[in-house]
């Protein structure tokens, strides 16, 4: 671990040696939550180091250093092991709430959880209003001009910060096919956060046969959610994914959320489908889902497409308050069983590092990009492991040594519908893209390539460098937009 940190230390200082001569960061500008005041100085790396580390009373140097007035850590530091010793940067620069704690363990692990940087934003129920072109690179920290020429054809838009930063192409409600899916693991996740006080919580490790549904005696929702549940034996090391292509086991943890709605919910709704609607109308969405099919059958415009995942990037807080609990988003968006898939969480497909099957991870079928995943994204791996009932002792990725260790629990995933219905979540850039009918492009990493030059060009820290972006990124070792971390959750 403190190998890992000392070389990203290095990596991004050497990175921020090259960011400019005299006015990174210059009039006071935020740069990536710990270069301020003054920004990088004329010789970014004087200075850097202060009483032995990030942070110092003051941060790290006042006019050649990191921060004139804040820097990597308010009141701590101390070499790498102090970085974010008050909740400060992660480092180089990166933001206060997405580094190491106090305790040098990760956020969610029992260290000191850092403070949130103020709440995320997003439209609310109200329409997107399209960020004017000339203000795209202050307000989305994007090139607008790069949006414009990526080379996609295809109805799509850019979601940055909560807010509409480009869009091509019309706009109307469209079936998006198994994009439902995640949908779908959406509302049952408000269903379980709106029981949440109940005596009896709804949980994935929870057995069905708990909830009035049937199946083996081992079979859990968990095992429903993420498409194993009909392997001929549920034991360690013997699971199969199988794809739920029209829901029918997805469908099965609504029958059980609902037995859940039963027993009281916080809102006072008595079924899931007045759930439903619930969140569908404080997200503001301009389509629907029948509910007919967990699998299939939603009707989506891209807008609708974005407002659905800047809830989830955002871990279930929209419109000023909690819609899904974080519990419940993380549980969609990490891997439920790895001996099975690791480019599957619950109802929805992940960014990996190899041992895929499935859409989400097989080329062939979807044009995702790689089997291995995709290298510029961070790969969805629990914070640590075991984490009951999976027994995975390590992500069990298959691209190398290391490839388990990331300093953001950031992983990028997706809703994938028949024909090239995407929505992709970058929850470390606080981005969300949408794309419609954009087959054999080469799915979601297909897309990210594309916008991506328009996002790094404007990157504080890379400043165009898509390669040296990329590995940092890549590799879960930068986060600059991470407000909150999301915990993992408690073992059951």
């Amino acid at each position: 671990m403190e190998r890992r940190l000392v070389s990203a230390f290095v990596s991004v200082l050497l990175a921020a040696a090259g960011c400019g001569n005299n006015d990174t960061g210059s009039n006071g500008d935020s740069v990536l939550g710990g270069m301020t005041g003054g920004g990088m100085g004329g010789t970014p790396l004087a200075g850097m180091i202060a009483s032995g580390g990030m942070g110092g009373a003051a941060g790290v140097g006042t006019t050649g250093g990191v921060g004139a007035t804040g820097g990597g850590g308010a009141a701590g530091g101390g070499a790498i092991g102090g970085v974010g010793a008050a909740g400060g940067g992660a480092v180089g620069g990166m933001p206060p709430t997405g580094g190491m704690d106090a305790t040098g363990g990760m956020p969610g692990t029992g260290g000191t959880a850092p403070m949130p940087m103020g709440e995320w934003e997003d439209p609310g129920s109200g329409p997107w209003e399209l960020v004017p072109e000339d203000q795209v690179a202050a307000v989305c920290k994007m090139d607008i001009n790069l949006l414009k020429s990526s080379g996609i054809t295809h109805n799509h838009a850019v979601f940055r910060y909560g807010k509409l930063c480009y869009e091509s192409g019309s706009d109307r409600a469209t079936d998006v096919f198994s994009v439902t899916k995640t949908v779908s693991g959406t509302v049952v996740g408000a269903a379980a956060y709106d029981t949440r006080n109940n005596a009896k919580k709804f949980l994935p490790s929870d057995l069905v046969s708990e909830w009035g549904v049937s199946g083996s005696a081992d079979l859990r929702i968990s095992h429903l959610a993420s498409m194993v549940a009909n392997s001929a034996s549920l034991d360690w090391g013997r699971k199969t994914f199988a794809y739920d292509t029209f829901g029918t086991n997805l469908a099965r943890t609504g029958t059980a959320v609902s037995n859940a709605i039963e027993m009281g919910t916080e809102s006072g709704a008595t079924s899931l489908t007045q759930i439903k609607d619930s969140l569908f109308e404080k997200l503001g969405l301009e389509g629907g889902w029948s509910m007919g099919s967990y699998g299939t059958g939603a009707q989506l415009t891209l807008h609708d497409m974005g407002k659905i995942f800047t809830l989830l990037i955002h871990g279930g807080w929209y419109g000023g308050e909690q819609l899904v609990g974080e519990d419940w988003v993380y549980w969609m968006t990490h891997p439920a069983w790895e001996d099975a898939n690791t480019s599957y969480g619950m109802y929805t497909w992940l960014n990996h590092r190899g041992n895929a099957t499935g859409i989400g991870g097989d080329f062939s079928t979807s044009g995702q990009g790689d089997p291995e995943g995709d290298a510029c994204a961070p790969a969805a791996f629990w914070d640590r492991y075991p984490h009951p009932p999976s027994e995975a002792t390590d992500c069990m990725a298959t691209t190398g040594a290391g490839a388990c260790e990331q300093m953001y629990d950031v992983g990028v995933f997706s809703a994938q519908g028949l024909g090239g219905q995407f929505i992709i979540g970058h929850r470390g850039l606080d981005l969300v893209l949408a794309v419609k009918d954009y087959s054999n492009q080469g799915g979601p990493a297909g897309m990210w390539a594309k916008i991506r030059p328009a996002l790094v060009a404007l990157d504080p820290m890379f400043m165009g460098d898509e390669a040296a972006f990329c590995e940092a990124y890549g590799a879960g070792n930068y986060a600059p937009d991470l407000k909150k971390p999301l915990p993992q959750p408690p073992d059951p």
